[in-house]
């Protein structure tokens, strides 16, 4: 694919050859009248998407590499980390629902320590994944709508909380305070940690008032430690 100033010089010459067929040839005068404006126009608007979208997109691009690598650099360490103790699934989550929400499905495993990283994360060690499904009361099966909990375990807390944004790969993810709580909000995706874990709700599909419900119950359960 070609980069912005070469498929901005190519229209260039396009709009020149177009405005060059397109008027009489017996006006010379008129001709090139109309390829000077239609130059001058083309440069005005090739200034202004290159200072007000190109420029910005670029240092914004810039700025999360930044970011990111700055969050790398910054992982805690994963030498002679304590051993991880698998709690009970039923003390973890919150197995009798919310609200009028009833838990479907819920289970427990390990999660083992990841060798190599990537350019926007850091490698996790070894950790403990609990998850639960909860749904609607009288739930259908065209009723998509669904809340999904996952309760990572980490060796420390220092993981826990690093990993809220590590697993995410990215930066500017919105931080709310709420409920007396602080937590990030990515679109339905809600997470903070908590000690040694990390809380992920998943709420796609999922009105506002019941998010607001999951959200009090586990921020309970788990208050937040960001």
């Amino acid at each position: 694919m070609l980069d912005f100033p070469t498929q901005t010089t190519h229209a260039g010459f396009l709009a020149v050859a177009l405005a060059l067929a397109g008027v009489d040839r017996g006006t010379p005068r008129r001709r090139f009248t109309l390829v000077y404006v239609q130059l001058g126009y083309f440069v005005a608007v090739f200034a202004g998407v290159y200072l007000f979208i190109q420029l910005p997109m670029e240092a914004n691009v810039a700025r999360e590499k930044e970011e990111i690598a700055t969050r790398l650099a910054n992982a805690p360490s994963r030498v002679n980390l304590p051993a991880l103790n698998e709690g009970r699934i039923d003390r973890v989550l919150l197995m009798e629902g919310v609200g009028e929400w009833r838990l479907s499905e819920s289970y427990s495993g390990r999660l083992p320590a990841e060798q190599t990283g990537g350019d926007t994360f850091a490698p996790r060690p070894e950790r403990v994944s609990y998850y639960a499904n909860y749904g609607p009361p009288s739930k259908t099966l065209d009723d998509f709508r669904a809340i999904t909990v996952s309760v990572i375990q980490y060796p420390n807390a220092a993981w826990a909380k690093f990993d809220v944004l590590n697993s995410t790969g990215r930066v500017g993810i919105p931080r709310l305070s709420r409920f007396g709580q602080t937590f990030y909000q990515d679109g339905p995706y809600f997470s903070w940690s908590s000690g040694d874990r990390r809380i992920l709700l998943d709420c796609q599909s999922t009105p506002p008032e019941v998010i607001d419900e999951f959200l009090k119950a586990y921020l309970a359960k788990y208050p937040s430690s960001q």
